[in-house]
């Protein structure tokens, strides 16, 4: 394993650097998936006469686009527990700690994106030349 030969507790910014490039790939990836679950798909009117509550449908695009991403993110749930190992916590502190801190950095993430999106389908820019700005965007994303 090519960082178990890395000590994080003295090499601070390899941590951070690694913690970085995962959620910026996160963020990326995540925009694609978020824009078309939530704001390109036109299923809404197919689901609306389902015996399904509206709040189950939204829950269930959620799920999707947390299972979607969650891919991008879970390596830095080995890197906290190989940053734990090095501060000698012992192992069941280690893994508490890091299952709430990847938990509390994985809720951070996803909710910046959602936000992120929000955003930037609202400026004027952006709703004026849709096609143009989300083939721009999938490009940036596909590029992460």
């Amino acid at each position: 394993m090519m960082l178990r030969g890395l000590d994080f507790t003295v090499y601070h910014g390899y941590f951070s650097l690694y913690i970085t490039m995962f959620v910026v790939m996160t963020i990326l990836q995540s925009f694609y998936i978020i824009y078309n679950l939530l704001y390109e798909s036109k299923d809404l009117a197919h689901y609306l006469p389902l015996p399904f509550k509206t709040s189950e449908v939204f829950l269930a695009k959620l799920s999707v686009i947390v299972l979607n991403v969650i891919p991008y993110i879970a390596p830095v749930f080995s890197l906290f527990l190989l940053l734990g190992h090095d501060a000698q916590i012992g192992l069941l502190g280690n893994i508490v700690y890091s299952l709430i801190l990847f938990t509390l950095l994985t809720t951070i993430v996803f909710l910046f994106a959602i936000v992120l999106v929000h955003l930037i389908s609202r400026l004027s820019l952006f709703q004026k030349h849709k096609k143009i700005m989300t083939t721009v965007l999938y490009s940036v994303s596909s590029m992460g």
